[in-house]
């Protein structure tokens, strides 16, 4: 697209739009500008006060005076392909932020000013919207800042967790380049970063109650004493891995039922049974209670699951990945 204007009246001011400023020209009887770029219909911007512009990156800066030459957008150059804004920088309009234009005032540091930038990007790429919390914690992992929010700093702090410092930053640069974002996609690119699969941003992005953790899954076969039981997914978080608890369970000849408001599960084989309770860091084992220094069960979407460390430590079975699955040994 393109926009071309014959300015008569308003020769003294300064024009800028969402696209780039391809020519200007400034005749005896009119100034004349054009205009042209992609996307949607960009704004239009004019104000009495003359601006200098000046490119940087894929950006056009108009401001006043020589503060341009201090816009040096460090994160921005290290990423490449970001798409084309206007910053205006002046005091004569109220602070704005468009699809295309970022209008700011003449003095804010340049680190604000990137931030600014890289939040808009982010945000530009989802076209339902997305929590400011994601935005939050993108932008702040990007510019090795703190998240200003709550839910944005335990998203961050997961990611952190959960991923190696070159695995985040690739993460985080591959999310920022992308043509267009929802939970979905930012999953299957958390999941590509870590070669495993997760629901991270599915389950989170449009839940008000506390942020679920980060975990990764992969299917892997179930073998016992070498031979083959079924199919199962595998969970790992924290450097450890979970198996499904009732599925290990009934692989190894066990009979699990959930009682109480699926808060306890009586495992049980022979003579031997156990009670475990889903919210205390206790289990009965043939009608005697053990404590324990942590509860072995956890529950994620839905899934009871337990630590692989517990199956030797609890039932004497030695449980290890090795290539082809999870093998089981009482």
């Amino acid at each position: 697209m393109s926009i071309s204007i014959s300015d008569s009246f308003k020769r003294e001011g300064s024009w800028a739009a969402g696209i780039k400023l391809k020519a200007q020209k400034k005749l005896d009887h009119i100034d004349y500008y054009y205009f042209e770029g992609y996307g949607n219909v960009p704004s239009l911007y004019w104000q009495a006060e003359p601006l200098l512009k000046t490119a940087i990156n894929n950006t056009d800066a108009y401001t006043a005076g020589i503060r341009a030459a201090s816009l040096d957008f460090k994160k921005l150059n290290d990423i490449g392909n970001v798409p084309f804004m206007s910053i205006i920088l002046t005091d004569h309009y109220p602070e704005y932020m468009d699809e295309n234009i970022l209008i700011a005032p003449p003095h804010i540091k340049v680190g604000e000013l990137e931030k600014k930038l890289i939040a808009l990007q982010y945000q530009r790429k989802f076209e339902d919207g997305s929590p400011d919390w994601i935005i939050d914690a993108f932008t702040a992992g990007l510019m090795d800042l703190k998240p200003g929010s709550t839910k944005g700093r335990i998203a961050l702090k997961e990611l952190q967790g959960e991923l190696t410092e070159d695995e985040l930053k690739n993460y985080l640069i591959n999310v920022f380049q992308a043509d267009s974002l929802d939970a979905e996609k930012l999953d299957k690119l958390l999941g590509n970063a870590k070669g495993l699969h997760t629901q991270f941003f599915t389950m989170n992005i449009n839940n008000e109650a506390p942020l679920a953790p980060l975990y990764f899954q992969e299917e892997k076969n179930l073998w016992v004493s070498g031979a083959e039981k079924a199919s199962i997914n595998l969970v790992y978080r924290d450097g450890k891995i979970f198996l499904p608890f009732t599925a290990a369970m009934q692989a190894l000849g066990y009979e699990v039922k959930v009682l109480s408001g699926e808060e306890t599960l009586l495992v049980s084989k022979g003579k031997n049974s156990y009670r475990f309770y889903l919210n205390k860091n206790v289990f009965i084992y043939n009608e005697e209670d053990y404590g324990l220094l942590m509860n072995p069960l956890t529950r994620q979407n839905g899934t009871v699951w337990m630590e692989i460390q517990w199956f030797k430590a609890l039932f004497g079975v030695t449980a290890e990945e090795r290539e082809g699955g999870i093998h089981l040994t009482p």
